[in-house]
């Protein structure tokens, strides 16, 4: 594969970085800021937060979350959760990290063959900083 580089103008470098990692996933955990996650989570819904930090803990647990079950969580329908998801992930992008939250199909059985349902993950890496953040914002509101 060839590469090409291309000059960005000043003004554009963060975008066009934000961009390519958003884009590629290279971006590693911990070039996310820690005030960007602090922010990320005082801006969320009481809603939105409980999901984000369920969702965190089950994949640090390594747990797959049912889309049902993250929606049950939050109160709301499987629908209202997936458009949850959508704006939680582009509310991340636009601090700088990485997604973090995805539907994902899954096939039940063992041959993946079975009914097909949808589950709700995020990296490991990713839910430990958001976890480590909660923890630093609940010592600091008390």
């Amino acid at each position: 594969m060839e590469y090409v580089m291309v000059p960005v103008p000043e003004e554009f470098v963060a975008q066009v970085t934000q961009y390519l990692h958003w884009n590629t996933g290279s971006l590693p955990p911990d070039a996310w800021p820690p005030d960007a996650i602090a922010r990320l989570l005082g801006d969320l819904d009481e809603a939105a937060r409980r999901v984000l930090l369920y969702v965190a803990k089950s994949a640090e647990e390594v747990v797959i979350v049912s889309v049902h079950d993250a929606a049950e969580t939050a109160g709301c329908s499987d629908r209202e959760l997936l458009g949850l998801i959508v704006e939680l992930n582009d509310a991340v992008r636009l601090s700088c990290g990485l997604p973090f939250a995805m539907a994902t199909s899954v096939r039940e059985g063992a041959t993946g063959t079975g009914p097909q349902t949808w589950a709700v993950n995020m990296p490991g890496d990713i839910a430990k900083l958001l976890l480590d953040a909660a923890k630093t914002g609940d010592r600091a509101d008390k």
